[in-house]
């Protein structure tokens, strides 16, 4: 009964291969380039335990995966996942295409070309540059040195300008 049961499970499994029906996925990413994209899907890939990695060509854009179990459960081996835009193609794309009806395995596949969903952009911290002058009785002024002549320095600080006499500065350090 058992051995019954599980070649019909078999063929079932088997018909939408043999039919000739087909999974195809395709992704599109226009913010990444191809090195980011190709060797993303690469470590995502070999990180999954139920597939094995066996050919990765960069140049070409192909990386081939098989799965590790049981032969009509996981993808086959020459499963195929294709990047595009090596030769400078924008945008890169990922594209595979898998035997049978809605094949779970080609989104699983697809998605391991993905990133994070949205990247973060550099953003520029803008640092005033603080100057600080001494002065002989004991104050500090910190602030932008605007104009640093032989008579005076001019400090800017708090929407001001200071005018000091070089007389009155014990010492100037500049950041």
């Amino acid at each position: 009964m058992k051995n019954s049961i599980l070649k019909i499970y078999l063929i079932a499994l088997t018909l939408p291969i043999l039919t000739g029906c087909l999974t195809t996925r395709t992704a599109t990413y226009p913010d990444d380039d191809y090195d980011t994209v190709f060797k993303r899907t690469v470590k995502n890939l070999c990180s999954d335990p139920d597939l094995l990695v066996y050919e990765a060509d960069k140049s070409n854009g192909v990386i081939k995966v098989q799965g590790r179990q049981a032969l009509f459960v996981n993808p086959p081996v020459g499963t195929q996942l294709n990047i595009k835009g090596a030769k400078g193609e924008t945008p890169v794309t990922a594209d595979i295409t898998m035997p049978g009806m809605s094949n779970i395995w080609a989104d699983k596949l697809i998605s391991a070309t993905a990133g994070p969903a949205t990247q973060s952009k550099k953003e520029i911290i803008k640092t005033e540059v603080t100057d600080s002058v001494y002065l002989k009785n004991g104050t500090v002024v910190k602030g932008k040195i605007t104009e640093d002549t032989n008579e005076y320095v001019i400090v800017e600080h708090d929407n001001k300008w200071e005018k000091i006499n070089r007389a009155d500065i014990e010492k100037i350090i500049r950041n």
